[in-house]
Order: C-alpha cells, then sequence, then structure tokens
C-alpha cells in the first residue's frame, strides 16, 4: 500500500529544480527509479517538459563539453567523470557543470547564493523493528539533500567564509539526527549483506565528514573572535567544539588562553 507515500514524487520534484533547458545525465541509474519518477513527472503531469534526459552508464568529459553548448548541464554527485577544467555547482540533487572560466566562475558564485529548497517534510526515524524499501527510499533522497548542503558548506569553507559553512552544515546533522544516525551502525548490522545496505553505510560517513567540517568552521570562527579580542564570543565558540569533539586539544588550550585573557581585562 503505497497510499500518502510521497517521497519518491517530492524527490522526483527536487530533482527537476534545475535551470530552463536543463540537460540531465542519469549516469548508471536503473530505469525503474528514480527516473521512474521523473518519466512520471513529465509524461503523466507534464512537469518541466523542457528538461532533457540522457540515459547513460558512464559520462565522458565529450558529451559534457557537447551538450554545454544545448543547455545547462547537470550531473549526478557520485558520478567518476574527469572534471577537470570544469565547476560543479551545488545547485540541488544534481550538480551542474560549467566551464572554469570567467563566465563559469561568475554562474559558480551565483549558483552558490541561491540556496536550494527541498521537499522535505516531516522526517522519520529509522530506528525501528523492520527496514522497508520504502525506508531506503526516503534516505536516498535525504542522502543527496545532506550531501547537497555538505558540498555547499564546504565550498564556503574553502573560501573562509566559516559563518555561511555553519549555517550550511546545521541542516544535514538535524536530518540525519532525526533519521536516528546514532543507531546507524546497530541499522547496518541488523541489515548488512541486503543490496541497500550500502545507503546506511554511506549515511554514517557523510554524517563523520559533516561532524567534521562543522567542528573545524566552528573553530576556525572562534579564533576569528579571538584575534578580535571578541574572547566572550571565542569562548562560546570554543565550548561548542568541545562539546562536539572534547579530545580536541587546540579548542582546550584556545578557550585557557581566552580564560586568561578575560582574567586580565
Amino acid at each position: 500500500n503505497h497510499q500518502k507515500h510521497y517521497i519518491a514524487y517530492d524527490y522526483g520534484k527536487d530533482i527537476l529544480k534545475v535551470k530552463k533547458n536543463a540537460i540531465l545525465f542519469l549516469e548508471g541509474w536503473r530505469p525503474d527509479e528514480p527516473i521512474f519518477y521523473l518519466k512520471y513527472l513529465q509524461y503523466i503531469e507534464e512537469f518541466r517538459k523542457d528538461v532533457k534526459f540522457i540515459e547513460i552508464k558512464h559520462v565522458s568529459p565529450f558529451l559534457i563539453e557537447s551538450n554545454l553548448k544545448k543547455g545547462p548541464v547537470y550531473i549526478r554527485r557520485d558520478s567518476n567523470v574527469n572534471y577537470s577544467g570544469y565547476l560543479l555547482i551545488p545547485e540541488g540533487v544534481f550538480q551542474r557543470v560549467v566551464k572554469e572560466d570567467k563566465e563559469g566562475i561568475k554562474w559558480f558564485f551565483e549558483g552558490l547564493k541561491n540556496r536550494p529548497k527541498f521537499t522535505i517534510g516531516k522526517i522519520k526515524s529509522l530506528v525501528k523493528q523492520e527496514i522497508t524499501f520504502e525506508d531506503m527510499q526516503r534516505l536516498e533522497a535525504y542522502f543527496n539533500y545532506c550531501k547537497t548542503f555538505y558540498d555547499r558548506g564546504l565550498y564556503y569553507h574553502s573560501f573562509a567564509m566559516y559563518e555561511n559553512a555553519i549555517f550550511e552544515l546545521k541542516e544535514p546533522l538535524v536530518i540525519l539526527k532525526e533519521l536516528g544516525i546514532e543507531d546507524f551502525e546497530k541499522i547496518y548490522e541488523k541489515i548488512k549483506g541486503r543490496n541497500y545496505a550500502s545507503y546506511i553505510k554511506t549515511s554514517l560517513n557523510l554524517y563523520k565528514e559533516i561532524v567534521g567540517l562543522y567542528t573545524l568552521a566552528l573553530f576556525e570562527k572562534a579564533n576569528i573572535f579571538y584575534s578580535q579580542k571578541a574572547f566572550d564570543k571565542a569562548i562560546e565558540g570554543y565550548e561548542m567544539v568541545l562539546k562536539l569533539d572534547p579530545n580536541n586539544i587546540q579548542a582546550k588550550q584556545m578557550l585557557e588562553e581566552c580564560k586568561k585573557s578575560l582574567d586580565k581585562n
């Protein structure tokens, strides 16, 4: 019974939040899903009929180059093609590919400014007796949403825009915690061997990467406050770091430095 099961429908619509006349490379996807959702939306609901799908096992730089002349090109996040000479813009579920030139750099920063809005809805925890196929559909969608925000946070962090990075990384942390990420190791042990168990592992790995980057961004933001002699704000930042990573030696040392500086004043 798939009544009120909207995740596939919403996920399909989120994938199609792309530029007009976009070209989507559906590299390596099975024909049943989520290609099925996309074709349903186009052929039955006549939604985003301007978007072209290219179903292919492997994307090549030649295909990217030839299609860039026809419209905005989008690829999956786990595509293995060599993107030397291109920029990947985290605009949504799929990444947009642009040339690494003056115009492409302009598009990159414009795309980074336009934060994607996903139809996330109410998140149900996966911590229960039996994991269903529908649960894995939900996890696949949520994983890609989280990966989008992580990629955006990663870019902002690389530009030393720590406040923006922290803002982007908060959302996937909330999503994954509501899914019950703390119990994913137990879930994996219970379902390992099934063909969709890898979703659990990849989500766990992503969570660890997000926490690591989020902690680093908090630490570097606190360092800026310290350099500005805003010791109260710096202390607050270092304490947040230690809450996430109690063994962070640098944060402990800087926290002590801040307290000494406050005492002197």
